[in-house]
Order: C-alpha cells, then structure tokens, then sequence
C-alpha cells in the first residue's frame, strides 16, 4: 500500500493569507529593457506576468507594459491583445503594441490606468458608490459577451478603477469566443488527493478558484453565465468582503468551486444589511445551476441599474416630501401672520369709529340721534362679526382640504410602497423556492432548508399568501430527504468475518414509513387514485425513483407488483414500461436486451441503478453499462456511487472517492470507502473514513460497528471496545454489537466483562451461535474443560455451518483426551472453511491445537 500513488497525502502547505490564486513561477527583479520605451518601476505581478510603469519616447505617453513570466504559453498574450484590440469599449484598456523582448518573452503595451485595483478600491470606498462601478463592470462585460467573448477570469484585482470612477475590466488573457469554449475543457478534478495534486490544478483548471463558477472548476464547456457568477463573486466581496469560495490551499478551493459549497457566502450575502434588491441580484448571478442565472453580463447590469433606479426614486420622493413638508409650514405661518394683521386692522377701524362716534353725539343733541347712532354701531357689529366667521370658515376649509390631500397623498404613497415591498417579497420568494429546489436536486438539503427558511422570512415581511407555498416546498424536502437516506443507506456495508453484507432489508419498512407520513399509502390506496397523486406530486420523479427502488428489496409478491403498476402508471414509456413488468425482471435475456437499449441521455440514474441491481441478480455484469452512464455524465452522483458498488464487489477505492467528491457529506460513501480500505488492510485509512461517517451522523450505528471491527484489525483494542461501547448504547437490543464487546474485553483479559456481555448477546438472540462459542472460550480461559465444551457443542447444534464452533469444539476435546471427538470435530471445521482448518487436521493425531482465533461478529 505504501507504493500505491493513488492514497498519498498531499503535500502540506503553510499560508500567510487564504490562498485563491493558482501558483505561478517566480520572477527576477530587474526591470526590463525596450526600444523606444523607459521602464521606471513595476506595478503588479501576477499568475501570468508582470506589470511595469513606462514612457513612450515616441508619442511622449506613460504606459503599462506587461511581460510574461518565463516558461508560460505565449499564446495567451496573442490573445490577450486580439481580443482587446476587438473590444472597442472604453471599459477595456486600449493596446498600443505587441513585441518580444531580448529573452523570447512576449510583452504587451497598454494605456497606463491611473487608479487603484477594485481589491484597494473598496478598502476606501463607502458602499453607495459601489454600485455605479459594478454597473460599469457588468456593462463592459455584458458589451464583451456580445461580441461573442468570454473573460473567464473576473475578480476584483483585475479591475481597475479610475481617479473619476471610471472603470476598467483588466487582464483578458484567460479570454475565450464562445464558439471555442468548449475546447478548453478539462478532465474533472480527481476526488484522490495525490502527491501531484496542485501541479495537475495548476495545468488543468484556468481562473481563479475563490470567484469560479461550479461548471469551470469541473472542467465543464462555459458561456457567459460562468462570467456571471463571477460578478456575482465581485458583488459578494463588494457587499461582504470575501469572494464565494475559501480555502485553506488552492485545492481546497477548487474541490469547494466544484461542489459549488455557497452556503458561507448566501449567509453573509444576509447578513451583510445590504438591500435586499441588491442581494438578490448576487443571489441569482451565484447560483449554483446555470440556467438560473442571468444570461449575460448586460442582464446583470440592467438588474443593477433598475435597482440604482429604485434607490434614486426613493431619495427623490424623500426630498419631495420634504419640500412639501417645508412649503406647508411656510404657508400656515403666513396665514397666522395675515390673521394677526387683519385683527390689528380691525382695531384700527373700531378706535376711528369710536371717534367719530364721540364727535357725533357732541353736535347731535336729542335721543334720536343717539338711537341712530347704537343702531348704526349693532350693525356694523354684527357686520364684522359676520365677516370674521366667514374668514375662519375659508381658512378652516383651507386647511381641511389641505390635510385630507396630504392624507390621501401619504395613503397612496403607503398603498404604493405596500405594493413595491409586496413584488420585492414575491420575486425574493419565488427566487428563494427556485433556488431550495436547484439545491435539493443536488443532494444539498441543508442548503434547500436555509433557502426555504429565507422564504419563508421574505414571504411573511411582504407575501403572507406564498406561505402555504413555503411549507408545501419545505415539506416536499423533507419527504425526498427522507426517501435518500432510505435508498442509500440500505447499502451502508456492514462489515462481517472479513466481509461486507448490506442493509438491503431496511428498505422496505423505510419506504412504507416515509410514504405514511407522506399521506400516501401506496400499499392499501386504490391503484388509480395512488397513480394520480403521485402523478400530481411536485416531487414526482423522485416519488417514482423510490418506488422502483422499494419494489426491488420488497419480499411481498403483490405488493411489489402494486408498487411497479403504480409507478407505471405515473411514469409511462415504452422502456420504463418494460423496466417495470414483473416478468422481464426475471428473465435474463429481456434484463440484457433493457440493458442494451439503455439511453443514459433518456432513462434516470435512479432507473440505471435499478437496472444493474436486476443485470447482477440475472447474472450479468452491469458495470461496463454504468461506467459507459458514468463517462456521459460525469457529475451525476448517482451513477457514481452505483458504479462503486459494483466494481469489484464494492472494493475500488477510487469510485468511492469519485462519490465522494461530488457528495461530501454522504454516510454511506464514507462508510463504504471505509469498507474498501479495510479490505485492503489500510487500517488507518478505513479508521478516519469511518471517523467520517460518524461524524456525519454520529447516531446510526452501523459506521460505529465498522470502526469497532477496524480498530479491532490494528491491534487497538482500547479503541475498539469504545466503538463497541457506543454501538451497545445506540443498539441496545442488538445481540452481535454485545458479542463483539465481549470479544474485545475477553482480549484485554476482562473474563466477567466478557461473559456478562456474552450471556446478554445470548439472551437477546438464543440463536447466535458465535455468542456460545466465544463463552465455550471463556471458559477454557478459566480451565474448567466440561463447561466449555458444553458451551462449543451447543454452539455446533445452533449453528451446523458456523466453522469456529467446530474448531473451538476440537481443540477442547483434543485437550480432554477425546481424540476420535476431536478429529470428527475438526473435519467438520475442515470442510466448512479449508483455507483455514485443513492444516489442523493434517497434524493429527500428534497434534498440538492452539484455539481457533476468535472472529468479530455481525
């Protein structure tokens, strides 16, 4: 095993920073020598060159010339310079020339940007000026992709920005035409972890991990989508301050790009404060699907211009309403000020006519003239007063009518607001459950449950009536995670005297639990309404891919056959109608002609996988059709774990590894590759695989069990009685997980340990065989010949095919004088199992027996 290159560890690799940048080779000091140009200092320096300050004699210009590293492709700087010489756009930095220096290596000479990198720009930039700039990326972008080009290595520090905030999009030696880009793919990333990891990274995978999409950290054919979710990666490190994806190496970071592991940056996208327009924008350019992204850089610029639109129109009404508010405030004091002058001129007026008044009595003389006179001033009294209540009756009108339109004006503007927050909530809705099924149709269920959560907040803050949609997304995830960990866990390998069986028996009783809680009996239903829900489910595929795989581990005859018709019925073709008839699962040469017509591009993975189990019961080798499935459609998990299963006997190390890769978090592959090195007596490397598995899902016992017997196969048996402690304690009906303790206690010399935990697998399954033979054993240990011997024949009696009872039953006659005794008994041993008792038998009758090893027991 230590010459094998396939399981070396990777080279260990200490960093000062997180590392996002593929390695590049170094570089000398000295500061390059052209005609017609004074080079004064560098610049930058990165992957594929460095960039020097200089001035052009000629045109008496400062430029930026860039000079390739040694030993690099100078190809790229071909390209780099064609296709910014075709981007007439002034987010492209123009190119001046193209030369070789006295060395052979290329150099390029560009207009010399006077700014800083956007990485430094947002060290001092506030945030409301980030959208513009990412708006003008987007927009240079967008202009780049449609002129048929693709950049495929956007981050920050290849985009420069201006004094001004004029924006440049830098460095497009990476650049590709769409027409070409599916040319330079690349194998996908090996799931084994080699001593050459990083410089096989280095030649294949081009770009810069922490901002790359899932499809080119694979090695998949791009478009302007991968271009996508790098701005989506800019805008993230713009809202966050970190890029997409971060590891420790750049391995790290590749294998989290290409499992498209976003969970982190969805988290901090929330949890920026940023809008939430602005979020969703990052969230969609992010997705880890392709197809739910926007189509180019153009889409997202308008995306971000209408929310930059939404933000200036809310700023704008805010100032209105403000002038508004100011205007109003004016007004009501110049009314209180006309009102004072009014009263004051009304003063006025009374004092003159009271003048006259005492002028008029002193000529008049008589009562008549003054009767005149009181009537003349009631008149005139009551003439004011009714003046004065028609002015406060207007100025009272005056002001109803203009409370009840600045009322109406605020209604509106709520109504209105109402409205927007209202649409915002629904697309944030509709985004969230498009983005929970994407992630659920990847395996990825815990980050399904945190999209479904952020629905379900959006939906109440803006669209109570998407809740019920919300649950019935949260409850179909719930059923389908139920249902995967039915389907992959029935072959979880238990490993057993040096074997593996499977789990296959738990299926049935999995599917019929979790179709209960479903609500659908398929089993007691009438067959049309049972075939009309689940024709009508939202998760119908995976519905039929589980009872195709019930139907092929269910011991009842009719029951199977319901569960075939059912799916028929929901899923009708003419190969899956075949694939489903009771008659053709049992004919070996109706399961090869399947085989044969087999379309990979029409049938599931799940119906592969079924096929194959049906191909091996007939006899046939299904693996040369899986791996055929496997080399179309690389990333399919499915198919690579089914692959694992099958290729010798589910003993490959590099098809779980595969699995493994695509599905980090899976028990079962874990546990498994776990199984596969044990059979290669890698004990260590079955022990941190098991570790794995049991860290995934520290209460399912079976991985506990594996550990047991592994660390049991190194010699540690501290280690092991702990892994079987903890099997008793998470089983504690189940007999072998108590025998097994006992094993390990009766090889640390703890007899009473042993035996009680012996009597207690005895008592719980009185058929248990290895349980009496290990006790016959305990009881030799304590030299008391008759009990043991009681015990290993009973054991013979339970169990007439289990070889060690025989053995044990042999030494203990031979060493009670029972000669004939013993020779029958290791005959018997002898035949049930030769490879191991044939040499025994030989040496009889001067033979001397040490006992049989104990086994450890499933």
């Amino acid at each position: 095993m230590a010459d094998d290159p396939t399981i070396q560890s990777p080279p260990r690799t200490t960093l000062t920073e997180v590392q996002t940048e593929l390695p590049h080779l170094p570089e000398s000091d000295a500061l390059p020598v052209l005609s017609g140009y004074t080079v004064s200092h560098e610049i930058a320096r990165g992957g594929m060159g460095v960039v020097f300050a200089a001035h052009d004699l000629a045109f008496a210009r400062d430029v930026a010339i860039k000079v390739m590293h040694a030993g690099l492709d100078a190809s790229r700087f071909v390209i780099e310079s064609r296709v910014t010489a075709r981007l007439a756009h002034p987010g492209v930095p123009p190119v001046h020339a193209l030369g070789t220096l006295s060395d052979g290596r290329p150099y390029l000479v560009m207009k010399l940007i006077h700014g800083r990198t956007l990485t430094e720009e947002l060290r001092h930039t506030d945030l409301p000026r980030l959208p513009v700039s990412f708006e003008q990326i987007c927009q240079t972008v967008g202009f780049a992709h449609s002129q048929g080009i693709i950049h495929r290595d956007l981050k920050p520090s290849n985009i420069m920005v201006g004094a001004f905030g004029e924006v440049q999009v830098m460095d497009w030696g990476l650049a590709k035409e769409l027409r070409d880009a599916d040319q330079d793919t690349v194998p996908d990333v090996p799931a084994v972890r080699t001593s050459n990891f990083l410089e096989t990274i280095a030649g294949q995978v081009k770009g810069t991990p922490a901002f790359m999409a899932p499809e080119q950290a694979r090695g998949e054919a791009v478009d302007a989508r991968a271009d996508v979710f790098a701005l989506g990666g800019i805008l993230a490190v713009m809202l966050t301050g970190n890029p997409p994806f971060i590891g420790n190496t750049v391995l790290d970071t590749v294998l989290k790009a290409a499992q498209a592991q976003l969970s982190d940056c969805f988290a901090q996208l929330d949890a920026s404060g940023a809008d939430a327009e602005l979020i969703a924008v990052a969230r969609r350019c992010l997705a880890p699907d392709p197809s739910n992204r926007y189509p180019d850089g153009a889409a997202v610029a308008e995306a971000v211009s209408a929310y930059r639109a939404g933000v200036e129109e809310r700023l704008s009404r805010a100032q209105r309403d403000r002038a508004a508010a100011e205007a109003r405030t004016a007004e009501a004091v110049n009314t209180r000020r006309e009102a004072e002058a009014r009263l004051i001129e009304q003063r006025k007026r009374r004092r003159v006519q009271l003048a006259l008044a005492f002028a008029v009595l002193l000529m008049v003389a008589g009562g008549g003239a003054v009767a005149w006179w009181q009537d003349r001033q009631a008149a005139e009294r009551k003439l004011t007063a009714q003046r004065e209540e028609a002015e406060r009756l207007a100025d009272s009108q005056h002001l109803e009518a203009d409370r009840r339109a600045v009322e109406a004006r605020l209604v509106g503007e709520r109504d209105a607001e109402a409205r927007n927050k209202s649409a915002q909530a629904q697309q944030g809705v509709e985004a969230s459950l498009r983005l929970a099924a994407d992630l659920r149709g990847q395996y990825k269920f815990g980050q399904a449950r945190a999209a479904l959560s952020q629905a379900e907040n959006l939906a109440r803050g803006g669209a109570p009536e998407r809740l019920a949609e919300v649950e019935q997304a949260r409850a179909d995830l719930s059923f389908v995670t139920e249902l995967d960990e039915v389907r992959f866990r029935k072959w979880v390998f238990v490993i057993a005297n040096g074997r593996g069986e499977f789990s296959t028996q738990s299926a049935p009783p999995g599917y019929r639990k979790a179709f209960a809680g479903r609500g659908l009996d398929v089993t007691t239903l009438d067959l049309a309404e049972a075939a009309r829900r689940v024709t009508a489910s939202s998760v119908r595929i995976e519905t039929v891919a589980a009872l195709d795989d019930w139907a092929l581990y269910e011991p009842d005859a009719k029951v199977r056959e319901r569960l075939l018709e059912i799916a028929r019925r929901a899923d009708p073709g003419p190969w899956t109608d075949r694939f489903r008839d009771p008659a053709v699962r049992t004919n070996k040469a109706a399961v090869a002609k399947l085989a044969a017509e087999a379309d990979s591009a029409a049938v599931s993975s799940t119906a592969l996988g079924g096929l194959a189990e049906l191909m091996e019961r007939n006899g046939l080798n299904p693996v040369p059709m899986l791996s055929a499935a496997r080399g179309r459609y690389p990333a399919d998990f499915q198919l690579a774990f089914v692959l694992a299963l099958w290729q010798k006997g589910g003993r490959q190390i590099g098809p779980y590894e595969a699995a493994r890769a695509l599905r980090p978090e899976h028990l079962t592959t874990w546990n498994n590759l776990g199984f596969a090195l044990y059979t290669q007596s890698d004990f260590d490397g079955a022990i941190a695989a098991l570790r794995g598995a049991i860290r995934i899902d520290p209460a399912y016992p079976s991985p506990h069990n594996n550990l047991g017997v592994a660390l049991y196969a190194k010699g540690d048996w501290t280690g092991a009685a702990a892994a079987w402690g903890e099997l008793v304690r998470l089983s504690p009906l189940d007999a072998k997980a108590h025998d097994n303790l006992g094993l390990v206690r009766h090889q640390m010399g703890d007899l009473k340990g042993a035996e009680a935990s012996y009597r207690e697998a005895i008592r719980l399954d009185p058929k248990l065989a290895a349980a009496y033979s290990n006790l016959g054993a305990v009881y030799l240990n304590r030299d008391d010949l008759p009990e043991a011997i009681r015990w290993a024949r009973t054991a013979t009696q339970i169990d007439p095919t289990y070889p060690n009872a025989f053995a044990l039953l042999g030494h203990l006659l031979f060493k009670s004088g029972d000669i004939p005794g013993a020779r029958a008994a290791l005959t018997e041993a002898a035949r049930l199992n030769p490879p191991r008792y044939s040499s025994l038998l030989a040496r009889l009758p001067p033979l001397t027996i040490a006992p049989p090893p104990r086994e450890v027991r499933r």
